[in-house]
C-alpha cells in the first residue's frame, strides 16, 4: 500500500536563517513599577486612617497573590512544563547524538509520530538538516515555526528571519520544500514494507527519532535493528491491552519473588525496551515530563 504522502520539491536555498548552535530564546527584564512613594509620612488624622487602610489592603493582597502564585507553583498545566521540551531535545541530540556518526548539515532524520512538527521545524530551519515526518495528521509545519519555534529563537535570529522574508517572501516556503517531507501514515511493520518512499529514508537517513511515540515506539526499535540505524525514542503511553506480549522480569510485591509479569507501567516499559540489545542506553533528558529515552547511538 503507497500512502499518500506531501512530496516536496527541491529549489536551493543558500543562506539559514539560523547557524547551528544555541537554540535558547533570550529574555528581557524590565525596570520596576512606578508608586506612591513608601517613606512619605501621612499629616493628618484623616490621612493617616486612609493610608493605613491602604496598607492592610496592600498586606492581603500580597498575602493573596503569595498564595495564589504557590498554588500555580505546585500545580503547573503538563503542556506548561513541557512548552520547551523540544527545543531542549534537539539541542541535546545536536550536542550528544549520535556518537559514531554525528549529524552533519544535509543529514537525513526520520521523525515518527512527529504531531505539528515542532521538532521537524528546529532540525530543518536552525540546524540546515532534511527531515522525514512519519504521522497521520498532516502538519502545518511554516505556521508551526513561525508561531512556536521563532519567538522563542535569539532576538538576533528574528530579526535576520525577518530579513530575509522581505527580500524574499518565499523564503520559509523553499526552504521547507527542499528539506522537509511527511508521509501522512501509521508508522508500523506493514507500512515499513510496503512504503518505498519510507523505505529508502530508513536506507539512507542517519537518525530516527520517536518522541512519545505511543503505539510506534517499539516499532521504531526493531525498524531501526533492522535497518542498524541509530534511533532515539522517548517512550510515554505503555497500552498494555493491546501489546499484552510484552513481558519483563519483576519483583512480586506480595511474595518478594522475581518472575516474569506482562508490561503495564512506563518503568517496566522502558526495561523491556532496553533489554532488546546490549547496546542500548537509557539516558534522562533536561526536561520535564516523560523524559526517559531509550536509544542506540551507533556503537557496537
Amino acid at each position: 500500500m503507497e500512502s499518500n504522502c506531501t512530496s516536496m520539491a527541491t529549489p536551493s536555498t543558500k543562506d539559514d536563517i539560523v547557524a547551528q548552535g544555541d537554540l535558547s530564546a533570550t529574555t528581557t527584564t524590565t525596570g520596576e513599577e512606578e508608586g506612591e512613594d513608601p517613606t512619605s509620612t501621612p499629616t493628618t488624622q484623616q490621612e493617616q486612617h486612609l493610608a493605613a487602610r491602604r496598607n492592610t489592603t496592600s498586606s492581603n493582597t500580597k498575602r493573596s497573590n503569595t498564595t495564589t502564585n504557590n498554588k500555580n507553583k505546585n500545580n503547573k498545566r503538563h503542556g506548561a512544563r513541557n512548552q520547551h521540551r523540544h527545543q531542549q531535545l534537539c539541542k541535546w541530540i545536536m550536542d550528544h547524538f549520535p556518537i559514531a556518526t554525528p549529524l552533519q548539515k544535509g543529514d537525513l532524520v526520520v521523525d515518527v509520530a512527529g504531531g505539528k512538527g515542532e521538532l521537524a521545524a528546529r532540525l530543518t530551519m536552525c540546524h540546515q538538516l532534511h527531515v522525514l515526518m512519519i504521522d497521520p495528521r498532516l502538519a502545518d509545519l511554516p505556521t508551526t515555526f513561525e508561531r512556536t519555534v521563532l519567538p522563542k529563537l535569539p532576538k538576533r535570529h528574528q530579526t535576520r528571519f525577518q530579513q530575509r522574508t522581505t527580500e524574499h517572501p518565499d523564503f520559509l516556503k523553499d526552504v521547507l520544500n527542499e528539506r522537509f517531507q511527511q508521509l501522512d501514515i501509521v508508522f508500523d511493520e506493514s507500512t515499513v514494507e510496503s512504503n518505498s518512499v519510507l523505505q529508502e529514508a530508513l536506507r539512507n537517513c542517519q537518525l530516527i527519532i520517536g518522541m512519545h511515540a505511543d503505539g510506534a515506539t517499539e516499532c521504531i526499535i526493531d525498524v531501526a535493528l533492522q535497518f542498524q540505524k541509530p534511533f532515539l525514542v522517548i517512550p510515554c503511553c505503555v497500552f498494555p491491552n493491546l501489546f499484552q506480549q510484552r513481558t519483563v522480569m519483576d519483583i512480586d510485591e506480595d511474595t518478594g519473588v522475581e518472575k516474569r509479569v506482562q508490561v503495564r507501567s512506563h518503568d517496566q516499559f522502558c526495561r523491556y525496551l532496553l533489554a532488546k540489545d546490549k547496546r542500548f542506553r537509557q539516558v534522562v533528558l533536561p526536561f520535564e515530563g516523560r523524559n526517559v529515552a531509550i536509544l542506540w547511538d551507533g556503537n557496537e
